[in-house]
């Protein structure tokens, strides 16, 4: 795909390259904190269930890097714990020296996945950098964000809210 993130507003884009929602925060500092990031691609989901069937990859790192002027992939916050929203966060790690920060209600399911009976579950440890209390305003860059339970798609899920460029 020749544009991969899509331009919501000057500071937040949101990736056109999966079937999950993912979007990027982009800070004046040329950092950017990712929500989510499972597989970098849209063609569908994976056949089988098996760890080779299931790379992630970095495709859009680069140009996105490039197009927007980062400096850094500083952060990524999962909003659950499914893979097609946290496939490729080991590898940002080890690529890119990405920080996981997590909401505590499915920090411990990042970490421990082979200590849980859920669908969809990643099934490498995802070692979380940061936990985030749920309803708690924390800041990264000049941005306030919170996260909050939602559970509905999974039990253990949230939601997280900021203002950026004027709008919540």
């Amino acid at each position: 795909m020749a544009q991969p993130y899509e331009r919501i507003s000057p500071h937040l884009l949101r990736s056109q390259q999966n079937m999950a929602n993912s979007y990027v925060l982009l800070s004046e500092s040329g950092k950017a904190l990712l929500i989510d990031y499972g597989y970098d691609f849209k063609t569908g989901f994976p056949e089988g269930t098996e760890p080779y069937g299931r790379r992630p990859w970095l495709y859009s790192i680069p140009l996105l890097k490039r197009e927007f002027n980062l400096t850094q992939i500083d952060v990524v916050i999962p909003t659950h714990y499914h893979d097609d929203h946290v496939a490729g966060i080991n590898l940002l790690r080890r690529v890119e020296g990405t920080q996981v920060w997590a909401a505590e209600n499915f920090a411990p399911i990042l970490e421990n996945p082979s200590h849980y009976d859920l669908p969809c579950l990643w099934y490498d440890p995802i070692q979380v950098d940061r936990r985030l209390p749920l309803n708690l305003p924390f800041r990264w860059e000049e941005y306030e964000l919170t996260v909050y339970g939602l559970p509905g798609h999974t039990l253990y899920a949230a939601a997280i809210a900021l203002e950026v460029d004027g709008a919540r």
